[in-house]
């Protein structure tokens, strides 16, 4: 076989990380070593078979442990496992697409080009930041890199999915981690409850991170409910609805207030779509409404009241309005960005990290991107929305529909929680997001070929 400029660049690249991976493994920690030898186990069987790989992710997204690595000002710098786990399944996918001519690098899907734009704008202006001095280089950095990882997730996803039974079996491994994520919410015990590896198991009530797993579970939440309007197999939904029931309890001692601000907007969402068993939905609705004093647990009313009533709470001069200290200084900084830091930076913003701590999705990249920037992250968003609406509306597979739906839901869920919290940032609900929103945005795609078989087997008959 004659050997081309190709295969000489690719061994060239191989014998220089060997090299580099070598000197690096016999100075670092053993932990760091048995990732590597993960990470180049996983690679490999990848390469053979990319459905492991993702399952594998899967998992990882809600289950991996985290390594500090570095410091910057007010928090610490940790790279997770399944970080790693995600550039060695993407690099190993550029070296098929490298190998392979008949594979394209980047499926074409509707949200291909708000992704790379939102992304270049975010990197752009956070240099801009950097240069004026405005923002941490090194904290930024990661940043960048983090949103970088959840796009990778996404571009993955639509380059390796090629039918519904692939889509079958991450159902049944994300099922499987939300029942392991739970069941260690469970052993948590009094307290908040928080995803794994997020804060230590001893760590004080009030330095847990529950929107993290109140944000996660409105997706599993909303896809469970739209799955069981959608399927026809009642052992199916008996044993969705069993799964429903057990994460709940974690969900109500996450004391969310966010999340429980955003529940809401699922079964709303599924009215205002759906066209199929909508009496049930509005059946569920009316008993959940009616029936919650007798199992909405004390502690989650009494947490959504101190947000008003607590005895730190005071009137907010600006808004007229009685709150406890966290809220009010969420409303402060959002005054603080509409009334002083916007207006010296309007269309171009501060950069990422620009204005430190912001508790709100929409003023923190307001406030960071400008109105040019925020302009994108609004139009990226809205695809999202108008696509997967589209899927739904257009899809004849069951299945298909109702992952449609579930995104929905999950999705306007997830708007109405950012208001408050930094949701489009965080890793452990954004990561099983794009995976999702990347198996929705293929639905078209993998379910139209099974569609025109069927036809075409109608039509013989």
């Amino acid at each position: 076989m004659p050997i081309n400029n190709r295969t000489v660049l690719l061994i060239a690249l191989c014998s220089f990380l060997l090299i580099y991976f070598g000197r690096f493994i016999t100075t670092s920690p053993p932990q760091i070593t048995l990732v590597i030898i993960i990470g180049i186990f996983i690679s490999v069987v990848t390469l053979i078979n990319p459905q492991f790989g993702l399952v594998i992710l899967v998992f990882s997204m809600l289950l991996s442990p985290e390594i500090k690595i570095a410091e910057v000002p007010k928090r610490d710098v940790v790279i997770r496992i399944d970080d790693i786990l995600l550039i060695v399944i993407f690099f190993t996918w550029v070296v098929k697409t490298a190998v392979r001519k008949e594979l394209a690098f980047l499926v074409r899907t509707p949200l291909n080009t708000p992704i790379l734009v939102y992304l270049t704008v975010c990197t752009l202006v956070t240099i801009k930041g950097i240069v004026a001095g405005n923002v941490s280089p090194l904290g930024s950095m990661f940043y960048i890199l983090k949103f970088t990882e959840y796009f990778m997730v996404y571009f993955l996803v639509v380059n390796n999915l090629k039918d519904i039974e692939q889509v079958k079996q991450f159902l049944k491994a994300a099922l499987i981690t939300c029942i392991i994520v739970c069941i260690y919410a469970y052993f948590l015990g009094e307290g908040r409850a928080s995803a794994p590896f997020e804060t230590p198991l001893d760590s004080p009530y009030e330095e847990r991170e529950p929107a993290s797993l109140g944000g996660y579970l409105l997706i599993v939440y909303s896809v469970i409910f739209a799955l069981m309007i959608h399927c026809s197999s009642m052992k199916t939904r008996i044993g969705l609805g069993a799964v429903a029931l057990f994460i709940t309890p974690p969900f109500f001692n996450s004391l969310s207030r966010a999340s429980f601000m955003a529940f809401p907007a699922i079964p709303v969402s599924f009215l205002l779509l759906t066209t199929k068993r909508k009496f049930l939905v509005w059946t569920v609705i009316v008993l959940a409404v009616l029936l919650s004093p007798f199992y909405i647990p004390k502690k989650v009313v009494e947490r959504v009241k101190y947000t008003f009533t607590g005895k730190e709470a005071q009137k907010v001069a600006f808004w007229n309005l009685k709150l406890e200290g966290s809220a009010e200084l969420r409303l402060y900084s959002w005054k603080k960005v509409l009334y002083e830091w916007l207006p010296q930076k309007p269309f171009f913003g501060w950069g990422i990290t620009g204005r430190g701590f912001i508790d709100s999705q929409y003023f923190r990249s307001l406030v960071e991107l400008g109105i040019l920037g925020f302009s994108v992250f609004i139009w990226l968003l809205v695809s999202i929305f108008m696509n997967a609406k589209r899927i739904y509306q257009n899809s004849e597979n069951d299945l298909a529909r109702g992952l449609a739906l579930g995104f929905i839901g999950g999705f306007v869920a997830l708007l109405i929680q950012a208001i408050t919290t930094n949701t489009f940032i965080i890793v452990r609900i954004m990561e099983p997001f794009w995976f999702l929103c990347a198996i929705v945005m293929m639905l078209p795609k993998i379910t139209k070929p099974q569609h025109a078989q069927a036809t075409q087997i109608e039509a013989q008959m």
